[in-house]
């Protein structure tokens, strides 16, 4: 399974799709916070560079909204980036 640029809630989905526990899985994420944000940070990152040059810049917010990453990283990411 390819978990190249999802939002946490996204790999928790598929993860409980693919037959984890649903209570694995939130120990899981709960003991490794910190880098399952860094991971969503990144994954957030390579996906507003790809939809830089197609999308405007509340576009962009909204997809990522949608995909379930948490405002605060959007907030970050889209920051960084000059539109």
């Amino acid at each position: 399974m390819a978990l190249k640029n999802l939002s946490a809630k996204e790999m928790q989905y598929k993860l409980y799709n693919k037959g984890i526990k649903k209570e694995d899985l939130e120990d899981y994420f709960y003991n490794h916070t910190e880098e399952i944000e860094q991971y969503e940070k990144k994954s957030a990152e390579a996906i507003v560079l790809k939809k830089n040059s197609i999308m405007e810049k509340e576009e962009i917010q909204n997809y990522l909204l949608k995909k379930g990453y948490k405002e605060q990283i959007i907030k970050e990411v889209l920051e960084c980036k000059t539109y």
